[in-house]
């Protein structure tokens, strides 16, 4: 499928995220890197874990998480 529009979402925000999916963009992109400020990175972590971990979250668009760069382990092992 083509992607023609990409959305992003801070992932210290998890009432948008769970609103993006239901958006009509092909991909969202839920921001661990510079939506978020420094101190709240681990809070921005555990909600992206809950809401890819929700059952009830089914979006109609491709997901992806922008992991930071400084500390892309720490994103990785907080997601899965």
């Amino acid at each position: 499928m083509p992607r023609r529009s990409l959305l992003f979402s801070p992932g210290d925000r998890p009432e948008l995220l769970r609103k993006a999916a239901g958006t009509a963009a092909d991909v969202c992109c839920f921001d661990l890197e510079d939506a978020v400020v420094s101190d709240q990175k681990d809070t921005a972590r555990a909600a992206v874990r809950e809401v890819l971990a929700d059952p009830a979250f089914d979006p109609d668009a491709e997901v992806c998480v922008r992991l930071t760069a400084t500390e892309p382990a720490a994103d990785l092992d907080a997601l899965v």
